[in-house]
């Protein structure tokens, strides 16, 4: 529950027209210039390039394959242009281009845009792509390609906005034309043939006809990579990851980091194999003058001591994360080194088990000697109270702090004077609640920000909503957001009591005006509540370019029940999900229940008979194949259940029958805002044909909204669907709008 970092969702650019929809006509238009003319214009393909003496290939591709549908054309394309990119990042020691299948393009004014179907790319920096060379395939004649291949260059060329060239071909696996535009001048060469048998025996017939594809764009482009990747300002991020066991030489390794030290501003090393051989590769010293990151994974203690010596001289180090597989034991002295660099301002070390009874000898506590500069502190390993003290004595910086609390039932402590504190994540197995209370009392958290807990122990205080009001008003005065994972186990031999205490006391006006939310998520074996900030609800997506203000009385009715499992009797004996929900329902009322996993109609309608005062429902996906072929009269005896009229709001994740769509309408005759979130491989205007006519004839006057989420979806849809719902008099008064790829449907 640490991770508290909303994500960022960027918005999806919508384009007009397809490349491909576009006619030769308007593309001459758009483009200046008569392609009859450009066409006649091939120049011979040696004039474009400088030809590379050799090429050392990892395969070579097979052309004899026919005849050449569209799969084995792309199949084909694909092993070409993975050999030329291995070739480059070869020569040049580093991967310069990268190759995207489906790769979307979009003119600089959204009018125009499409799926290319290769395209190389460089990137700059993490904010910043620049397109170089754009592949498109076709399955006969070249010239089909051709006015979709000049459209996405040249808006590769206005996005790129760098006046450097930019390429293309057009191919038919076999055949292969090259096209550039340098922003003011088109050049497009002749075809070239590449077509060859035993490619083992005839390699210089297939260098011959393949190298000429490594064409002046990437002749030309290794100086310009070259000199940028060279500058002074660029900065490479290295990442080897040898954890599936493929088995690398050291000399490998080397040649894959054989870069200008004083350039690298991250390393990142994952492997459980050659584990000396790999970490100690590295020879770090004061010419990483740029490092600021060092990530190692799967690595052995032992190693960890020996290597952290050797850091002490890297003058920039900000950040360090080791994390093993193995037993930590006397854990103290690898903090003890780490706190030598002076530099360090985050550091993690995780580890399945780790202790250290010595910690008084390993780390010892002396006054007037040099602290460390750690300033966000990660201890994901076992870590008592006492252990804690010791760490915390010499990082007095630290203001985001994470450990793992072990079996530890200390109830004496020292005072810690944690005044840059901001940030506290505990996770704990064995932690009472009480514990937790006589520990937080002797921390000086009077401007921590962010608190999180997960703990796994079953003590009903961790339930008690006063004591926590208490807690943080008097010790957490300034907290914004809080996260709680209160685990409880729930089991054949092991069932919890029963909740005695008040319910539904975390919707008071304490936790409304803070705007924490109290859940409970119901999953295998484990009874899961939980307190986090309160996010938009679903069923009000539709208010997404509003701010999302709920009332009081709102806020007290979002009592929310999750069900990843909806069957434990298929692996306990004597429990149901009812005893589950028995066992909430002490806690909390249920207001919305959301299921995760796909359920039958007939064990839906027996969840939901013991939940009279539902308000919302969302499924992943409801089965009706145990109701044979549902029929008009059906449904209409489905919509006289007296138990389900309290539902007003359903959402189903996806749907692969449009009769699923109507046995929840029927099975919920309240319902008022309906959403589908995925029609699989059912179209949207047929989906909303027989949708809107079930209505009709079932007489459904309560019903005034529906959401449907299509990938696809932009404003030729929306009209098309305006259209056809007028056309076909399904609706008289209504609104059709869209808001991303959400379709919202509104009547009166």
């Amino acid at each position: 529950m640490d991770d508290t970092t909303e994500p960022i969702v960027k918005r999806k650019k919508k384009y007009t027209t397809s490349f491909s929809n576009v006619s030769q006509e308007d593309a001459e238009v758009i483009l200046r210039f008569r392609f009859t003319e450009f066409y006649n214009s091939q120049i011979p393909l040696d004039q474009f390039i400088t030809k590379i003496e050799r090429l050392i290939s990892e395969d070579f591709p097979e052309a004899t394959i026919s005849p050449l549908n569209e799969a084995v054309i792309t199949d084909y394309v694909g092993q070409v242009l993975v050999t030329i990119i291995a070739f480059i990042a070869r020569m040049m020691k580093r991967r310069v281009l990268k190759l995207r299948r489906e790769k979307q393009i979009i003119s600089k004014d959204e009018k125009y845009g499409g799926n290319m179907e290769f395209m190389g790319i460089q990137s700059i920096n993490v904010d910043d792509t620049r397109y170089v060379i754009v592949i498109e395939t076709k399955r006969n004649a070249l010239g089909k390609g051709l006015t979709q291949l000049l459209l996405s260059l040249r808006s590769m060329f206005e996005i790129n906005n760098d006046q450097k060239t930019v390429y293309g071909f057009v191919t038919t696996a076999v055949n292969w034309q090259l096209v550039t535009y340098d922003g003011q001048t088109w050049k497009i060469s002749e075809s070239s043939v590449l077509l060859s048998g035993n490619m083992e025996k005839q390699e210089d017939r297939w260098l011959k006809n393949n190298t000429q594809i490594l064409d002046e764009g990437f002749s030309n482009l290794n100086t310009r990579f070259r000199q940028l990747l060279d500058h002074p300002s660029f900065r490479y991020k290295i990442r080897i990851d040898y954890s599936n066991g493929k088995a690398k030489s050291i000399n490998e390794l080397k040649q894959s980091v054989c870069l200008n030290k004083n350039q690298i501003s991250s390393i990142n090393l994952c492997s459980w194999i050659n584990n000396n051989e790999i970490f100690f590769s590295f020879d770090f010293n004061s010419s990483y003058e740029q490092l600021e990151r060092l990530v190692f994974s799967y690595i052995k203690p032992d190693i960890i001591h020996l290597l952290l010596p050797k850091l002490v001289d890297l003058p920039r180090l900000f950040s360090l994360i080791f994390e093993t597989e193995y037993d930590l034991k006397h854990f103290g002295s690898i903090y003890r080194l780490v706190f030598n660099l002076q530099k360090l301002k985050y550091f993690k070390l995780k580890a399945t088990d780790a202790t250290d009874s010595n910690i008084d000898l390993s780390l010892p506590i002396i006054f007037n000697q040099s602290l460390s500069s750690i300033e966000h502190l990660i201890i994901d390993h076992p870590c008592t109270f006492q252990q804690l003290k010791h760490l915390l004595f010499h990082t007095p910086n630290v203001h985001h702090l994470k450990f793992l609390n072990s079996n530890d039932n200390e109830t004496k402590f020292d005072d810690l004077s944690l005044v840059k504190l901001t940030n506290l994540s505990i996770e704990a197995y064995h932690m009472t609640f009480d514990i937790f209370e006589t520990f937080l009392s002797h921390l000086n958290l009077t401007i921590l920000k962010v608190l999180s807990l997960k703990v796994y122990i079953e003590d009903k205080n961790y339930l008690n909503a006063k004591r926590w009001e208490e807690i943080i008003l008097t010790k957490i005065p300034n907290l914004e957001k809080f996260y709680l994972k209160y685990l409880v186990p729930f089991e054949d031999h092991h069932q919890p009591s029963i909740y005695t205490g008040k319910p539904n006391e975390f919707f008071s006006s304490f936790w409304f005006q803070r705007n924490w939310i109290f859940e409970i998520e119901i999953k295998y074996d484990n009874i899961i509540y939980s307190i986090h900030p309160l996010k938009i609800q679903w069923f009000d997506d539709y208010k997404s370019n509003e701010k999302a203000i709920y009332s009081f009385e709102e806020f007290a009715r979002f009592r929310r029940v999750t069900l990843v499992d909806t069957s434990p009797e298929l692996l306990y004996e004597t429990l149901t999900i009812h005893d589950y929900l028995s066992h909430v329902s002490s806690v909390m009322q249920i207001d919305h229940l959301d299921i995760k996993e796909e359920i039958d109609f007939v064990k839906l309608y027996q969840i939901l008979h013991s939940l009279n005062e539902l308000d919302s429902l969302k499924l992943y996906k409801i089965s009706i194949s145990s109701l044979g072929r549902v029929t008009e009269e059906e449904l209409t005896i489905f919509s006289k259940f007296p138990s389900r009229m309290s539902i007003t709001k359903v959402c189903l994740e996806k749907i692969c029958q449009i009769e699923e769509s109507l046995v929840i309408m029927a099975f919920c005759p309240l319902i008022k805002q309906f959403q589908i979130n995925s029609l699989q491989k059912i179209e949207i205007e047929s989906f909303l044909r027989t949708f809107l006519t079930h209505i009709k004839v079932q007489a459904i006057q309560i019903l005034r909204l529906l959401c449907i989420c299509v990938s696809t979806a932009d404003d030729e849809m929306i009209n098309k669907l305006k259209q056809t719902i007028e056309n076909e008099n399904l609706l008289l008064d209504f609104t059709l709008n869209r808001i991303k790829d959400k379709i919202y449907l509104k009547w009166k």
